[in-house]
């Protein structure tokens, strides 16, 4: 088979499937875009675009999807022309703009309005690239296997190999005390946003949920920053520990400059005063500052859409739908979307208030409750992480590989939307007659 028919074949399965994805995407009333880029192989960025919305297939629960669209090569674009070249992917798409609920940044928000105006496996892991809930368990696994760690570095420094430099550089590098106590800070920290993590990769996770844990992690790292000293107290030790038994030495803080240029140069008594200040303090400020830049800020957004909620729904807050107004304004009127509310709020007074939002979509009625059902919909489908998006990056890697570095995008992106959606079915007869009507052959299929 040559290439060119290759590439046809390839790209008639990847519209088939494209299709069926879109179908369920355009029977949503409502749908979120999930991107991230990275870089490929051959050096061009590529940005991979997600649809986040709640599917319900045929007398079945509600069930929240994040579907991978495809990839679309961009290369130092700002950001309002990125904005118009996701537009234009979902416009090839059939995607209908107006039903989008991204929580964008505003010049994209921006395009869109103008665009539509109606609207057990091996324990030493590598780090990974493309998914950073990987990047917390390879640095927890390799505190673990530290010691032998060092051992097989001992080992390989001292043979002939052509590594033997490499290893040779990376043990001295693991000596230095700012190390040690780097990597065992990293390993206190992301402990504890481990779990958080690992529940931010399920698709099904909506923002009231992620909210709710990241309140509670940041309020296990609050109560770490208040009691620093005796914190890090304990991360010294173990620090000391590693650097006395592996090496043989004591944790020494590096040469102190007369004058600060770009280095810290604080003013402390001890080694572990400055480590403390240096690395522990501000790196547990910059995790706490960087959740609450990511979750907490859309408290503001949470706290309309909550009224929804069971424990939260009261009549008393009925003035408060106002702030909901652009979801729901041009399908009803504000008094009609009251009336229903106090209907709702009347359903769901005895319902267990830790009911997760899917769950809620089940007692609601879509005929009788139009409004809240679409409101809860929207709620889902608010974006919570990229997850889903990061895993299309570990399939273009495979995909993708140093001996096929010259692949076009076409190939690319439609080999990845039929490996990311195995579970859709393509008939082999609608494919071969597909590749008939798309031009004059010679042979007949």
């Amino acid at each position: 088979m040559s290439p060119i028919i290759q590439n046809e074949v390839i790209q008639t399965c990847s519209d088939i499937v494209t299709e069926k994805v879109i179908d369920r995407i355009s029977n949503a009333e409502c749908f979120s875009l999930l991107g991230d880029e990275t870089m490929d192989i051959s050096g061009t960025e590529q940005l991979s675009l997600c649809i986040r919305y709640v599917d319900i297939p045929d007398l079945q629960a509600p069930v929240l999807r994040e579907d991978f669209v495809g990839f679309i090569p961009i290369n130092d674009q700002p950001s309002e022309n990125l904005a118009n070249v996701i537009l234009q992917r979902c416009d090839e798409l059939n995607l209908d703009m107006t039903k989008n609920h991204s929580n964008a940044n505003k010049i994209f928000q921006e395009t869109i309005q103008e665009h539509a105006p109606d609207s057990k496996k091996k324990r030493l892991l590598r780090l990974c690239d493309t998914r950073f809930i990987e990047r917390h368990d390879s640095i927890i696994v390799f505190l673990e296997l530290f010691e032998c760690i060092v051992m097989a570095l001992e080992e390989i420094a001292q043979r002939t190999w052509t590594i033997s430099s490499t290893a040779s550089t990376l043990h001295s590098a693991s000596q230095k005390s700012e190390f040690l106590v780097s990597i065992v800070v990293c390993e206190k920290l992301f402990s504890l946003t481990l779990p958080l993590s690992i529940f931010l990769q399920n698709k099904s996770s909506d923002l009231v949920s992620a909210v709710k844990y990241t309140n509670e992690v940041l309020s296990s790292l609050r109560q770490m920053r208040e009691t620093a000293n005796d914190t890090f107290t304990e991360i010294f030790q173990v620090a000391s520990k590693f650097s006395a038994n592996l090496f043989d030495t004591e944790l020494q803080a590096p040469r102190v400059t007369s004058r600060q240029k770009s280095s810290a140069n604080p003013q402390t008594t001890s080694n572990e005063e400055y480590f403390r200040v240096t690395t522990f303090i501000p790196c547990i400020d910059t995790l706490i500052q960087n959740l609450t830049d990511r979750f907490i800020k859309n408290e503001d957004i949470l706290s309309s859409f909550q009224l929804l909620l069971p424990g939260y729904a009261c009549e008393k807050k009925i003035n408060e739908l106002e702030k909901l107004g652009p979801y729901f304004q041009d399908e009803m009127p504000l008094s009609a979307v009251q009336a229903e509310y106090k209907l709702w709020c009347a359903k769901i007074s005895s319902i267990d208030p830790s009911t997760e939002i899917l769950k809620l979509l089940e007692y609601c009625d879509g005929t009788f409750f139009r409004a809240m059902n679409l409101l809860l919909k929207v709620m889902a489908t608010l974006p919570v992480t990229t997850a889903s998006v990061e895993r299309s990056f570990s399939t273009m890697k495979r995909i993708k590989t140093l001996p096929r570095s010259v692949m076009g995008h076409d190939r690319l992106s439609a080999l990845a939307m039929m490996s990311i959606h195995l579970d859709t079915v393509v008939d082999p007869e609608e494919v071969l007659d597909r590749l008939a009507k798309k031009k004059s052959r010679k042979l007949l299929f």
